[in-house]
């Protein structure tokens, strides 16, 4: 499996233990979350709802794609390989 970075938004940061940028692995989105989570436990807590689907305010971008419009969280990760989460911000 080959490393992924991740970009952590500074929301969240102090779950990654300050780190903006971290490396997991897996084969697909959902196994990246996973790594991360087993790192840093309380990733999923925040990303994910009861039932284990991706909040609707939290986006996941693998390189420039939303994964929303590929295969959500069973997007396979292959040579891009970068995640951004991306937290959706409410304003007016």
């Amino acid at each position: 499996m080959p490393d992924i970075n991740v970009k952590i938004p500074s929301m969240l940061t102090r779950i990654s233990q300050g780190k903006n940028s971290v490396t997991v692995s897996g084969v697909t989105v959902r196994e990246a979350i996973a790594d991360l989570e087993r790192q840093f436990p309380g990733f999923q807590a925040k990303l994910y709802t009861s039932e284990g689907e991706l909040h609707s305010y939290v986006n996941i971008y693998l390189g420039r794609q939303n994964t929303r419009f590929m295969e959500g969280l069973e997007t396979k990760i292959g040579e891009e390989n970068e995640i951004k989460i991306i937290p959706a911000i409410a304003g007016g």
